[in-house]
């Protein structure tokens, strides 16, 4: 497609002229070269760096948030730090860019907060509603293991 004159709007058809008319650098026809100053060259384009794509970390954002569970009576604790505060539900809520009915839900234990809500609170009323989950704890496992062959003779035989 043949570029049009920035001037008077032609096609151009041949020679492309770059003028610079009153300050401004336009691609024009023959006819309105007349009007330019003087030739511009196009500039190169700046190169943009290469963005490298990001190993993934050893363990995945899942495990880490499966790591951590939400503390019992995190109700509790909610309404009383509240308390402390000398705020109301919706004063709360305000700070914490959510509806008054979170914050009632949460301090009834009928809503459970996710991660990003559990931040905005340790944020706001600095309490900690997380503790490491048991299920991944190691030391709140119990060592489950077979029992030795002297051990079951031992059994078996006393």
């Amino acid at each position: 497609m043949a570029p049009r004159c920035e001037v008077c709007g032609r096609k151009i058809e041949g020679e492309v002229y770059r003028r610079v008319i009153e300050g401004a650098k336009l691609i024009v026809c023959r006819r309105c070269a007349k009007y330019g100053e003087a030739s511009w060259e196009p500039e190169a384009k700046p190169r943009r760096p290469k963005v490298h794509a990001r190993r993934p970390k050893s363990r995945s954002f899942l495990d880490e948030v499966e790591r951590y569970r939400v503390i019992e009576g995190y109700g509790r604790v909610v309404k009383e730090a509240r308390e402390r505060m000398g705020l109301t539900p919706r004063e709360l809520a305000e700070r914490l860019g959510e509806k008054e009915s979170v914050v009632k839900r949460i301090e009834r234990e009928e809503l459970v907060p996710d991660m990003v809500l559990v931040g905005k609170l340790r944020t706001v009323l600095k309490v900690e509603l997380l503790a490491p989950s048991e299920e991944t704890s190691p030391s709140a496992q119990p060592k489950l293991r077979r029992p030795t062959l002297g051990e079951l003779l031992k059994r078996g035989g006393a």
